[in-house]
């Protein structure tokens, strides 16, 4: 079972954050919060502070990597949430076929500020800290996020190919493209690996100039196309690296970037409890070719101020997917991807998409598919809180 099929008992028990204007987030080097054992149907608390991460006090969400290595035929499904509260019908990320597979997520501190994860079979969990998100009246408050039109930053893929045998690492100047002005201080990003050959590959995204993390970003096996969202630092120049152990093609999507507040479009982050927007498998799956419209204001508690919205989102195919678009509702569709599952796999990526035209927005898909969409927050404009007299 992927996840049960309760989107409306979940849209009435979303809430967003109580007792704070909306967060601004501050982002880390990598860091290793848990590297645990969960047995089938376990729920297992992760003391966030315990883990020796450098976090401000009082911050209320992380931006995690979460990376399964499940050691029985297939995980189900693994959901991290905020500890202290019920689990929510909705997922994180899947493994049907046994592989390792890792997605981004930014989850809500619970109680004692801490996470809890849960999963449906026995697995080994890896979770690394990039960043945590403070409330925008905290003295150390952080940056706003400016969104994007989802933009092709880098494609390797010419001709010919930068693809080789062997490590190799991709130093890309991000700035001066798809309109990052030089106030961009860290990059929410898509990454695309496209393998040269069947080999374990280990692919590792960082600031240029910083010390490469020794765990990798995503790892995948058998020259399968495999993407994963990111949150990464900017790092000389505006540069980040992008590192693997075997040859490798990449391709690096932005939807948005972290900046100083004040600047105009300037927002601000709002958790809600995971809730489930939209699920195709109680009806019609999208076809070859078809683009499907998604409404999202309204739903889940999410407000009609609502700008940004951050999603898991999840195909679940009958067969080979090439990929799947997210963008805003009515607009061109850009030349970006969102997720790839070129064996028929189950596939999961955590995606930020700007809301469109009548608060929806738009996917694509280039084959078969159903899609899940479950939504972790939300961006909203970045101002003062109301004063009442």
């Amino acid at each position: 079972m992927l996840f049960p099929l309760l989107a409306t008992t979940l849209m009435l028990s979303a809430q967003t954050v109580p007792g704070t204007n909306g967060l601004r987030f501050v982002p880390t080097m990598s860091c290793r919060l848990a590297d645990v054992q969960i047995t089938q149907g376990q729920t297992r608390v992760i003391p966030v502070r315990q883990g020796g991460c450098l976090i401000t006090p009082g911050a209320r969400a992380y931006a995690l990597r979460i990376t399964v290595s499940p050691d029985t035929a297939a995980l189900g499904y693994l959901t991290v949430f905020p500890t202290g509260r019920p689990r929510p019908l909705a997922s994180t990320l899947n493994s049907w076929d046994g592989r390792i597979v890792t997605n981004a997520a930014i989850i809500e501190a619970g109680e004692g500020d801490n996470i809890s994860v849960y999963a449906s079979d026995s697995t080994f969990v890896t979770i690394e800290l990039n960043g945590h998100f403070l409330p925008r009246e905290h003295p150390a408050s952080g940056l706003s996020f400016y969104r994007l039109d989802p933009c092709r930053l880098v494609d390797t893929r010419g001709n010919p190919r930068i693809a080789m045998v062997g490590p190799m690492e991709h130093t890309i100047a991000a700035r001066d493209r798809c309109g990052l002005p030089p106030e961009a201080v860290a990059y929410s990003l898509n990454l695309t690996v496209v393998p040269e050959n069947p080999a374990l590959l280990e692919t590792t995204i960082y600031p240029a100039g910083h010390v490469r993390p020794n765990t990798p970003s995503l790892i995948t096996i058998e020259r399968q196309v495999v993407s994963s969202a990111a949150i990464v630092e900017a790092g000389q120049d505006g540069k980040i690296n992008v590192y693997g152990t075997q040859g490798h093609d990449v391709v690096l999507d932005i939807n948005g970037y972290f900046a100083p507040a004040g600047h105009f479009g300037a927002l601000m982050y709002r958790p809600v409890n995971p809730c489930r927007i939209a699920d195709t498998r109680s009806g019609a799956s999208l076809g070859t070719g078809d683009t499907r419209v998604f409404p999202v204001r309204g739903l889940c508690n999410v407000p009609q101020d609502a700008d940004v919205f951050a999603f898991n989102t999840t195909a679940v195919p009958p067969g080979p997917l090439g990929f799947v678009t997210f963008w805003p509702a009515y607009f061109p569709q850009p030349f970006v991807s969102t997720l790839n599952a070129p064996t028929g796999q189950v596939t999961a990526n955590m995606a930020l998409v700007p809301v469109g035209l009548s608060g929806s927005i738009a996917a694509y898909s280039s084959n078969p598919t159903h899609l899940v969409l479950d939504i972790n927050g939300y961006f909203v404009r970045d101002r003062p809180p109301t004063i009442t007299q």
